[in-house]
């Protein structure tokens, strides 16, 4: 139980607290003021990824907007440096760079290069100039320390040849 007020009234409230390096028993006295920590990472892309078109391509990331410090981004991979119990938001947008063939695009999230059910997003694009499309999943997963994640978006059907949109990719951890 966690006491708030120290003099009347009070209010009780029954708190798990999860200390896997320490243990806690009998009561816990907190002086001052009790903050939880942000555990934060957000990034996207600056530039278009290379045009494809039967080839498996990262969803590019190259910029961090935020990051707590519990993350690091190299090569489109985002690796966590703690365990947690995560929310992860991936958005892709795709354009056609040629063709006329109306193809739609398959896109995922990988952790440690297995596929995370249940996130398969797709964007259908018309033509060539007019076929700018966003999809995203949200999901919860437990993180361990050196997880690798990365998106992988394909050309999934049709001919057209695809790229992944500067600023339109983006991935969020919370």
């Amino acid at each position: 139980n966690v006491e708030f007020g120290g003099q009347s009234p009070t209010a009780m409230f029954n708190i798990p607290i999860t200390a896997p390096s320490a243990t806690i028993s009998g009561d816990l006295t907190v002086n001052g003021t009790l903050t939880k920590q942000t555990i934060a990472f957000d990034c996207y892309n600056n530039t278009d990824s290379p045009g494809f078109t039967t080839e498996t391509y990262n969803v590019p990331l190259d910029v961090i907007r935020y990051n707590s410090g519990h993350f690091s981004l190299a090569n489109n991979i985002i690796t966590c440096n703690t365990a947690m119990l995560a929310q992860i938001i991936m958005r892709v947008t795709n354009d056609i760079v040629s063709g006329y063939s109306r193809s739609t695009i398959l896109s995922k999230v990988l952790i440690n290069n297995n596929i995370v059910p249940g996130t398969n997003i797709f964007n259908y694009s018309r033509q060539f100039d007019s076929g700018v499309g966003t999809a995203s999943c949200t999901f919860i997963v437990q993180l361990n320390v050196n997880d690798k994640i990365i998106g992988n978006m394909q050309r999934y059907s049709g001919t057209d040849t695809i790229k992944g949109l500067a600023h339109g990719c983006g991935l969020t951890i919370l």
